[in-house]
């Protein structure tokens, strides 16, 4: 845009131009242009207060393949600054105290305005996990998944929180200024009323009906798109989100890549990287990323979840209380429901589980992940690490990864999104213990044994897929650090597999979808609170650096694992010893694909069959269906699932022969 000293007063031929063409001006020595400034392009324009124009070239711009001309047509202007080349029609009421940068086009448009000194929606508080507000945050424009986090759930440590909020308080005081703006080569078409609103470079904001006092990050790599009937009050957006199709929003944090449409609600509430919401309610959630709702009937209240699932009408209840709504939920990272799921708040469900049914007792089943809850008559069932033997986790972790639409620059979120981590196999490990005990404390062969609310089915056999999962991660990270190093002797092997750190020993937290040792969080709190750390942007790298070392951190914590299963230091590892975990991790994955192939073959049986061949089912059923749903053998899931396990294999035999030449 050009600079403030090449402005220039207008000439007199040039006013005499623009009155020719429709435009008035209360004071036409308040107007300065550009010496590219070309009045041909000015037509009935009401000009108020100070307005700067840049300059306008015979050049035009297109909506639907219709050419049209820059310049100012049928509006008003109060204390405006206009770019180069910027298209600007038909705004039914006026456009105040705005910078609007070159190559923006608004066309038809009740009105632009900015009242004054404002922060466009960063520092407003949303009472996210929580109704009472206890929990609330900030909203601010480079708010990430892991803040939000330390911000809402970390009511323990007020230090932290003052020190935080302080912070992100000189953050938000960067943002304030007396007018909004318009970056670069934004377009606004067919919309309401804009109030208080900043808009970044290359955004589209297409039939909005209204949208107050917010921010829309954007970017050329990945541009933020507001469409038809979007209603926002106190809001920020950022690049590559999707809002469309009237959803209303107010006091939201909508994160990088992110798609809200078809009439989704949402108050107090945060939704982080890749998240996806349709035709339902959100009411104070803290939507980590993937998180998935596409169902007319669903709400979301009071909770917090990540790479979550929700199925129709899926709803939680905290409306049972005595001093206030102060129930709340925790969908630990990966839960799903199913049609009409519902929970009572408080619970707090295992990662990667599934929900079936209504639960009206206070569930909490941190320690069993992987499992299946499912409503009987009077109880709730929950069956153990059962969804270790489902397809479906596999096509789950696949998704995660091609779903991942972020192109910006940066990215805010920091997002380990593998299904196993040294986060979830903990909990393995404390599945392992609860199961082992509640086993020794019931007679053999127990088909259920009684838990807190739960009544635990098939025990014996959650706790042998437990097993089974715990050795092949343990085994797949031991693989991937072998397959890693270059190593000539078996001296050499043991001091490659020492490792650089030991920071990932202990036990391990989900930030907000960032998977990190406790230790290492807590010194970088500690730093937050002994004001070590001086800026948000300081507090951002370091959260930027703890993903960038995951792999150390979790290669630390898996090697202190295998020395406590072998009973000896990595340094008095052996060959034996090295081949024995390889063979261990072959059998423990031999036993979980056999059961998530059966659990494939489901898909195919005769009883999926009903409806197909509709005319003759008993003659065409079978090549009806194969037409339209293929064979296992060339499902795209099952080809993409066998080809990383020959992969496997065969990472596994060259590392058995590679190790074997060591002796």
């Amino acid at each position: 845009m050009s600079q403030s000293n090449q402005y220039r007063p207008l000439q007199e031929k040039e006013i005499e131009v623009l009155t020719a063409q429709g435009c008035t001006a209360l004071n036409w020595n308040q107007i300065e242009v550009t010496d590219g400034f070309n009045p041909a392009f000015v037509h009935h324009v009401h000009f108020s207060g100070a307005v700067h124009l840049g300059a306008f070239e015979p050049v035009s711009v297109e909506e639907a393949g219709i050419p049209r001309p820059v310049g100012l047509y049928h509006l008003t202007l109060q204390d405006v600054s206009i770019g180069d080349n910027v298209r600007i029609s038909s705004v039914r009421d006026v456009i105040a105290n705005y910078t609007i940068e070159e190559g923006v086009w608004i066309e038809d448009v009740a009105s632009l305005q900015c009242d004054g000194q404002s922060a466009f929606g960063n520092g407003t508080l949303a009472a996210v996990v929580n109704e009472n507000g206890k929990r609330a945050i900030p909203l601010f424009e480079r708010l990430s998944s892991q803040l939000a986090y330390l911000l809402a759930m970390y009511r323990h440590r007020p230090l932290l929180l003052e020190r935080l909020r302080h912070l992100i308080n000189d953050a938000i005081e960067e943002t304030k200024t007396p007018k909004g703006w318009i970056r670069k080569n934004a377009k606004i078409l067919h919309c309401g009323v804009i109030r208080n609103v900043c808009i970044g470079p290359a955004a589209v904001v297409d039939g909005a009906l209204r949208l107050e006092n917010g921010t829309i990050r954007s970017d050329p790599s990945d541009p933020a798109f507001v469409g038809p009937g979007v209603i926002a009050n106190d809001f920020i957006l950022c690049e590559g989100c999707r809002v469309r199709n009237y959803v209303i929003l107010r006091r939201c944090f909508v994160g990088q890549g992110t798609e809200l449409s078809r009439s989704f609600t949402a108050q107090d509430s945060v939704f982080f990287a890749n998240c996806s919401m349709g035709q339902g309610q959100a009411y104070s959630m803290f939507a980590g990323p993937f998180s998935v709702s596409q169902h007319k009937s669903t709400l979301l209240i009071a909770g917090l979840c990540s790479f979550f699932n929700a199925g129709s009408g899926t709803n939680q209840a905290n409306h049972m209380y005595r001093l206030g709504p102060n129930q709340q939920g925790i969908f630990e990272r990966g839960v799903k429901t199913g049609s009409g799921a519902f929970l009572a708040w408080p619970a707090r469900i295992g990662a990667f589980s599934i929900v079936l049914g209504r639960h009206n007792e206070h569930l909490d089943t941190s320690d069993l992940p992987f499992s299946y809850i499912i409503e009987r008559p009077g109880e709730s069932v929950l069956y153990p690490g059962q969804n270790l033997a489902n397809i479906g986790l596999i096509r789950d972790q696949i998704k995660w990864r091609q779903r991942d639409v972020r192109k910006a620059p940066t990215k805010l979120d920091a997002v380990i999104s593998d299904v196993m981590t040294p986060y979830i196999a903990r909990k393995l490990k404390r599945g392992i213990q609860l199961l082992t005990d509640l086993l020794s404390r019931n007679p053999s062969g127990s088909e259920s044994v009684s838990h807190q609310n739960l009544t635990i089915g098939l025990p014996q056999r959650g706790l042998e897929l437990y097993q089974w999962a715990l050795q092949q991660y343990l085994g797949r990270v031991l693989i991937r650090r072998l397959s890693s190093q270059k190593f000539i002797s078996l001296i050499d092997l043991r001091d490659k597999l020492t490792g650089s750190v030991n920071l990932g020993e202990g036990d391990w937290v989900d930030c907000g979808g960032l998977i990190v040792p406790s230790a290492v969080l807590e010194t970088l709190l500690l730093d937050i609170e002994n004001e070590r750390i001086d800026t948000i942007h300081a507090v951002e790298m370091r959260l930027q650096s703890l993903f960038k070392n995951f792999a150390e951190y979790e290669w630390a914590w898996v090697k202190e694992c295998l020395e406590s299963e072998l009973g000896k230091p990595v340094r008095q590892w052996t060959i034996e010893d090295l081949l024995s975990i390889l063979e261990n991790t072959r059998n423990a994955s031999r036993q979980i694909v056999l059961a998530q192939t059966e659990d494939a073959k489901k898909e195919f049986e005769p009883a999926m069959q009903i409806g197909y061949g509709i005319d003759d089912p008993e003659q065409f059923a079978s090549e009806d269906f194969a037409a339209v749903c293929g064979t296992l053998e060339q499902d795209p899931i099952i080809q993409k699932f066998q080809s990383q396990l020959d992969q496997e294999k065969k990472i596994i035999e060259q590392l058995t022969e590679k190790l074997k030449a060591l002796q």
